[in-house]
Order: structure tokens, then sequence, then C-alpha cells
């Protein structure tokens, strides 16, 4: 292996460091993934030389035109063999994590909207409570007490839910934003767990959770249910509309995946 002319590490050993961190499996096996995906970039960078690119420009044109480790490591690893259970279970809580992330972040978004609405179409349907429900005089106590400026237990309830809305949903929101920046900084520090999940399964994962959230927030509106104290029609529909949003991203990924064609290398390390 060779390093620029400067001391730096050249582009091709830079890709094959960070595509050993990658592979799991067999030892040999991973021996013979990196050398071969070495020699295809040696190749191509020589070619790319011959062809008058100057030797770093020829290197970074042929680690561009591999694809990137993550796609190469990811077939190769399902190619390898059965993950342990082990990488199982980290690619599995990995997975986790993000869909709390996005769902967090989808909760607190929807808190802005949800105000934004009742601006629009009035308090009383995003948060007000379904006509006729009575509550228990023990919740009326309480939004009376904290809500001096309300004439009875329904207004009471209602700027007590919207006022939990906001606070609750917006404090959710940061949390995801908190949990997606340690997600983000332990992946560029390299510990990101080994992919081993089949390609698309966490898109396929997201969309559907999602997307069933989303009719059954639709359902709860329709039926301007009370769940736990949470209630108002119009808040209901703020929900099922970005659960369906975030559903509708997690599938246009999983279709743009699958409709990507592979890396030029996947196919030649892995068969």
């Amino acid at each position: 292996m060779t390093d620029s002319r400067d001391g730096s590490q050249s582009a091709i050993d830079a890709y094959l460091d960070d595509l050993l961190a990658r592979l799991h499996g067999p030892a040999d096996r991973v021996r013979r993934i990196v050398a071969e995906a070495e020699a295809h970039l040696r190749d191509a960078a020589d070619a790319n030389e011959a062809a008058g690119m100057d030797p770093a420009a020829a290197e970074s044109a042929a680690v561009e035109r591999f694809g990137s480790p993550a796609v190469v490591a990811s077939a190769a690893n399902r190619s390898l063999g059965a993950a342990s259970p082990t990488q199982l279970v980290t690619a599995t809580g990995w997975l986790a994590a993000k869909l709390c992330a996005v769902g967090l972040v989808a909760v607190g978004l929807s808190g802005p909207l949800a105000t934004a609405l009742a601006a629009i179409a009035g308090r009383g349907y995003v948060f007000g409570l379904p006509a006729g429900v009575s509550m228990p005089g023990s919740a009326c106590a309480h939004w009376l007490a904290v809500q001096a400026g309300a004439s009875g237990c329904a207004q009471a309830g209602m700027f007590e839910n919207a006022d939990d809305t906001l606070g609750l949903r917006v404090a959710a929101g940061v949390l995801g934003l908190l949990l997606t920046g340690g997600l983000l900084l332990l992946r560029r520090i390299g510990r990101r767990p080994v992919d081993v999940l089949p390609r698309g399964f966490g898109a396929t994962v997201g969309g559907t959770v999602f997307g069933c959230a989303a009719v059954v927030l639709f359902v709860l509106g329709l039926s301007d249910s009370v769940v736990a104290l949470n209630f108002g029609q119009g808040q209901w529909y703020v929900d099922s509309l970005i659960s369906l949003v975030v559903s509708v991203w997690f599938f246009a990924g999983l279709l743009r995946r699958l409709r990507s064609p592979a890396a030029p290398a996947v196919t030649a390390l892995t068969t």
C-alpha cells in the first residue's frame, strides 16, 4: 500500500481501512474480500492514470466509482454467512434507536403544527373535549386550579391540554434531536454496528410502523376519542398526518434503495 507524497493516507488505503472495519465473518474470507477490493481499485486507478489523470485524482475516481464502503460491506457481510447473535442484537438495537429518534422528532413537530391548526380552526376543535363527555371531578378541580381564567371544566381542560401539547411534545422533539445527534456522532467515530439486517429492512419496518400509527390516529380522530386524558379531534388528525408523512418518507427511501443499481464492486466481491 502506498501513501501520498505529503505523508497522508491515499484514497485507496483509506477506503480499504474503512471497508475492513465494516466487514465481519471468517478471517480468510474477509481477507479475500479486502484483497479483491484492493486489486479492483488499483487496476482502476492505473487505468485512470493511463488516461492522463494524476495519481491522486486517479485513486479518488476509482474509489468513487467502486461504491461506498457501507454499501459494499453490507452486501459482502450478507454473503459471508449468518451473523452472530451479538451482531443481530446490536444491529436491531441501532435500528430501534433510529426509529425512536424519528418518532420523537415527529412528536416534537406535532406540537407547533397542532397550535397552528388551532389558530385557524379554533382551540376547541384541536384541543377541546368531545361534546357530551364528562370528566372526573378530580380532573376538573385540577384544571380549574391551574387555569384560573377558564369559565368551566371543559374550557379549563381545553386550555390545559393545549399547554401540555406544546410543552411535552416540544420536549419530546428536543430529546429526539439529541438522540439523533448521538447516533450521528457514533457513526462518525466508527462505532456504528455492522449492518447485518436485510437490505431495506429498516425502511420497511419504519414505513409499516408509522403507516399503522397514521391509520390508528385517524380512527381516533373520527371517533373524537379521549385516551389517557389526551383529547381533541384536530390533534388526532395532526398526529395522523405527521405519521403518514414519515411513513411515506420511509417507503420512498426503500423504493430508491431497491431501484438503485448495486455498486460495481458488490457483484464482483460477493460471488
